[in-house]
C-alpha cells in the first residue's frame, strides 16, 4: 500500500517533517500550517518550525500512524530556493552576497560539510559517541526526582516517551558501531 504521507523526526536538527506524495487538500494544508508546519513546495515537505511538541506529535501519529527516523539530508530540501533571492527589496550594494553565485558556492560548501555521507565516516561517528552518552546520562538525572507514576517530564513540550525512545534507538546504533569498530 502506498501511503500519501510519511512522518519523520530528525534528532540532528530536532525537527519533524511530513513528506507528501502528491498534492494535499487545501484544508489539510491549512491545518498543518495552523499546527506550526511550514511548507517547502518544491520539495513537497512540511517542516515543523519549533521542533518537537506534543500537539504536533499527536497530529503526525493521527495522520501517518508512525513517526520514522529521518534519513534525508536537509540541505537537499533547501537547494531549490538558493537562486530565488528577491533583488527589488534589497538596497543597492556591491558586496558578494548580492550575487547569486555567492549563495551557490556557499550552499555547495555547506553541502560538503553537512552531507550524510560524512556522518557515515567512522571517526566522526566515534567522536559523537561520548557526547551522546553524556546526553543519555543527563536524562535520568532530570527524571529521577519525579513522584511515583509517569514522570512529569514526559508530559512537557520537550520530552515525551516516544521521543525518548527515538533518541535512545538513534544513540544505540552509534554504540553498536563503536563496539564493531573496537
Amino acid at each position: 500500500m502506498n501511503k500519501p504521507m510519511t512522518a519523520t523526526y530528525s534528532p540532528d536538527d530536532d525537527r519533524m517533517r511530513i513528506y507528501a506524495r502528491g498534492t494535499l487538500s487545501g484544508p489539510l494544508c491549512a491545518m498543518l500550517e495552523h499546527q506550526g508546519f511550514q511548507l517547502l513546495p518544491e520539495a513537497m515537505v512540511f517542516v515543523s518550525s519549533t521542533g518537537w511538541s506534543l500537539r504536533q506529535e499527536a497530529l503526525l501519529l493521527q495522520l501517518c500512524g508512525t513517526i520514522e527516523d529521518d534519513a534525508v539530508w536537509h540541505g537537499d530540501l533547501y537547494l531549490p530556493y538558493i537562486g530565488h533571492m528577491p533583488y527589488r527589496d534589497l538596497p543597492p550594494g556591491t558586496g558578494p552576497w548580492y550575487d547569486p553565485r555567492y549563495w551557490q558556492v556557499r550552499a555547495a560548501t555547506l553541502a560538503g560539510r553537512q552531507h550524510p555521507e560524512e556522518k557515515v565516516l567512522q571517526p566522526l561517528r566515534l567522536a559523537r559517541i561520548p557526547l551522546l552518552r553524556r546526553q543519555i546520562a543527563s536524562l535520568p538525572a532530570g527524571l529521577e526526582d519525579e513522584e511515583t507514576g509517569p514522570p512529569r517530564g514526559w508530559s512537557n513540550q520537550r520530552l515525551t516517551l516516544y521521543r525518548l525512545k527515538l533518541q535512545l534507538s538513534y544513540c544505540l546504533r552509534f554504540q553498536q558501531e563503536a563496539r564493531q569498530a573496537a
